[in-house]
């Protein structure tokens, strides 16, 4: 009976998964409704986990889990790594104050513009957090949840679409002058050097903290510099909270 049940569940997910990439190669979805509303993403930015994460609705559930959780109306936000503007939706509803949204990607800095156009609230910023003053370059991939400025396609199979030299931005200048409560953080492995170079003195950081990316020991010294600095951290250990009271 065990086998006959694994094999149903086997050829279900299978049929789940031909059905989702014969809609991605011939419905060319470009709109999707989420939880906080439709998103606007070209299919030329889509692929198949991307596409398949967007149609089951987890697409960045637990980065909002913990946003929803932990936001106050009073809130401001700086977010690094905004993608296409998901999490934006929900900080520019649930808090009035003014928020940044930080992207080292042009196009996405477009996206984000288009899918929060009902917000008045938002700053969109076309940068990377850095101590230098000098452009760095951004390396942009077909999946671009995983665009990062760590070369990555030469140690993994991913499909690098362009290389984009892209400002700098002083983030504690800017938490200083933005009066910032509260730091979302996704920036594929980008999270050593930040924690390294900057103070970073916001009450509340959601981090996704990128393990395989940046390895055991760099990861676990982040979390040690949060411990340090008087924050105490929930969640899950690749996407957490850390609060300072």
């Amino acid at each position: 009976m065990n086998y006959y049940f694994h094999l149903f569940i086997k050829i279900y997910l299978n049929i789940g998964a031909v059905w989702c990439e014969l809609l991605r190669r011939f419905c060319f979805k470009s709109i999707f409704s989420t939880a906080v509303g439709k998103l606007y993403l070209p299919s030329s930015h889509i692929s198949k986990p991307i596409f398949r994460t967007l149609m089951n609705g987890n697409y960045e559930a637990s980065e909002r889990e913990l946003l929803l959780k932990h936001i106050s109306p009073a809130d401001k936000v700086v977010e690094l790594g905004s993608g296409i503007g998901f999490l934006a939706n929900e900080y520019c509803k649930q808090s009035n104050q003014q928020h940044i949204a930080i992207e080292a990607s042009p196009k996405f800095c477009e996206l984000i513009k288009q899918n929060t156009k009902q917000y008045s609230n938002l700053r969109i910023i076309n940068g990377i957090a850095s101590i230098k003053s000098e452009p760095m370059t951004f390396n942009i991939y077909k999946d671009f949840w995983v665009s990062s400025l760590l070369e990555l396609h030469l140690e993994h199979d991913l499909q690098l679409v362009e290389q984009v030299q892209i400002p700098t931005v002083n983030l504690d200048s800017l938490i200083k002058e933005h009066q910032t409560t509260l730091l979302i953080c996704d920036i594929e492995g980008g999270e050593v050097e930040l924690f390294q170079d900057f103070q970073l003195d916001v009450n509340k950081i959601i981090l996704e903290l990128h393990w395989g990316m940046i390895g055991f020991e760099a990861a676990t010294q982040i979390i040690t510099t949060l411990l340090e600095r008087g924050y105490r951290i929930s969640g899950c250990p690749d996407i957490f909270i850390a609060i300072r009271e």
